[in-house]
């Protein structure tokens, strides 16, 4: 069995009402790393009412989308997928609050293998 790395994958999305794909890498080891404790710190402020934890873990799954988004289909306008970190950022940003956190936890479930828990719902023991 080899490992496979997958350049990029299609994540059908829902904003807005309306349906789009969003073309993403897999988050790297690193990446996936610092955004699990970085939620884990945002989830434990959450649970304590800190006002500013809401914003944080939405600017946490906007920084992994803004890494790991490399284009978009049946949007308008496109994701800038050749734009500057910022207006990548903008783009996110014009998504419904509500649907960035679905999405990143899609995002970052492509870096998880088939049969793991934390893959597309899959809770076979790998």
């Amino acid at each position: 069995m080899a490992i496979e790395f997958v350049e990029q994958h299609k994540i059908t999305v829902k904003s807005k009402g309306e349906t789009g794909t969003l073309l993403s890498r897999e988050p790297n080891a690193l990446e996936g790393a610092r955004y699990m404790a970085a939620l884990q710190r945002h989830g434990a402020a959450l649970r304590e009412t800190d006002p500013d934890a809401f914003e944080a873990t939405i600017a946490l799954h906007i920084g992994l989308l803004v890494a790991c988004v490399q284009g978009s289909e049946d949007f308008t306008p496109t994701f800038p997928a050749d734009g500057t970190e910022a207006e990548r950022r903008a783009w996110l940003l014009r998504l419904s609050w509500a649907d960035v956190s679905p999405i990143a936890t899609a995002v970052m479930a492509l870096g998880f293998p088939p049969t793991s828990a934390g893959s597309s719902g899959e809770t076979t023991p790998g």
